[in-house]
């Protein structure tokens, strides 16, 4: 009998790949959904988009049961998901055209692939999804238009594809409903330290932001105004989350300082209500601005 498992999901990289943290969110695993085959958004196949998006929409930030079904030769784990609203993730991609059974399929001795050669063959009945013959491939744009990008720019709605560090996001703006653009952006008006890489240690409290941030945003619906450019071409956005501005929140939280070099894309008022977060933080002591308050402490 196999061991079930309880987890979060934390990002969704294809409607047969889910990105998996423990409770405490200290551990992280990859999950592939067994004998499945989803389009790939990385490439921009057919349904990729709308495949990913049935399962971000559903599952990030949500608690759900796991089990691993096997794993093939360099240990990469495949198994299915369970939630109050479904028995068998496997089940319910497969019934919305999300996903097609593997090509080797046949090679599974597994009671329940009957199952779902038949859900398979009900939803390509139905020309849903990847089965659709009039589906209209999603358009990819370099660069979004230049009456986009100004402070007087409507916002976008957008989704967080990646964080590369505390204060810089991998985006994909949705321009309409069958036009997106992928970016890199810069969080307008603060600056966080290096997170780590391949080839550098993280500066101190820099893998912290970068986690404080992916906890928040990571597969999250944003709206992104794109206020202007740096000088190495990279976009300056004002990154918009139900709950506020993430650079707000970082402020508040020591995790950033602010950038004064982007005062005449912010404007005067918000830089303001910026310097004053900072300063409310630094006194405090909160995280990057932990030694210079102890510092302090020392002196008097």
């Amino acid at each position: 009998m196999v061991q079930v498992f309880f987890a979060k999901v934390k990002s969704v990289l294809s409607a047969d790949t889910l990105v998996l943290t423990s409770a405490t969110g200290t551990q992280e695993r990859i999950l592939s959904l067994a004998y499945l085959q989803s389009p790939r958004l990385q490439s921009n196949e057919k349904y990729a988009f709308e495949a990913r998006e049935l399962l971000r929409t559903l599952l990030v930030g949500k608690q759900v049961k796991f089990w691993v079904l096997y794993k093939n030769a360099s240990n990469r784990e495949f198994g299915d998901v369970s939630t109050p609203i479904f028995q068998s993730l496997i089940d319910f991609v497969l019934s919305k055209g999300a996903a097609k059974l593997r090509d080797n399929i046949n090679s599974f001795d597994d009671e329940d692939v009957d199952h779902f050669r038949k859900v398979q063959k009900e939803a390509e009945a139905a020309k849903l999804g990847i089965w659709d013959p009039n589906y209209k491939r999603i358009e990819l744009e370099e660069r979004p238009n230049a009456s986009l990008v100004g402070a007087d720019a409507k916002e976008i709605p957008s989704i967080v594809e990646k964080v590369l560090s505390g204060d810089r996001l991998l985006v994909r703006l949705l321009l309409s409903s069958r036009q997106h653009c992928v970016i890199p952006v810069l969080i307008a008006g603060v600056k966080t330290p290096r997170s780590s890489s391949s080839t550098e240690p993280a500066a101190e409290y820099g893998d912290e932001a970068k986690s404080y941030v992916e906890s928040r945003l990571l597969s999250r619906s944003i709206n992104v105004q794109l206020l202007g450019e740096s000088l190495s071409g990279a976009f300056v956005a004002k990154v918009i989350h139900p709950n506020g501005n993430i650079a707000d929140k970082l402020l508040e939280e020591g995790f950033a300082e602010v950038v004064d070099w982007q005062s005449s894309l912010i404007g005067v008022k918000e830089m303001t209500a910026f310097r004053k977060e900072e300063k409310e933080a630094r006194n405090l002591g909160k995280h990057i601005w932990k030694k210079q308050a102890s510092a302090f402490d020392k002196s008097d």
